[in-house]
Formats: structure tokens, C-alpha cells, sequence
């Protein structure tokens, strides 16, 4: 799982530029985890 999370925080360079993006991100994380549980 570690490669996906990389991919995804790599994608938005960090937390993201903004709010949004930073909102998308965890949301991302989120379903990952809960995918993989």
C-alpha cells in the first residue's frame, strides 16, 4: 500500500496547493484505506 500512497501524495505535490486539493487528497487516502481493510 505504500506505492499507492506515495503515487497519490506525489500527485498532489505534498498536501495540495489548496483546500480543495487538499480535500481531494485525504478523500483519496480515505478510500484507499478502506478499500484495503
Amino acid at each position: 500500500m505504500g506505492k499507492e500512497v506515495a503515487r497519490i501524495v506525489m500527485k498532489y505535490q505534498g498536501y495540495g496547493k489548496n483546500l480543495d486539493e487538499t480535500r481531494q487528497l485525504y478523500g483519496e487516502l480515505r478510500g484507499l484505506l478502506k478499500g484495503k481493510s
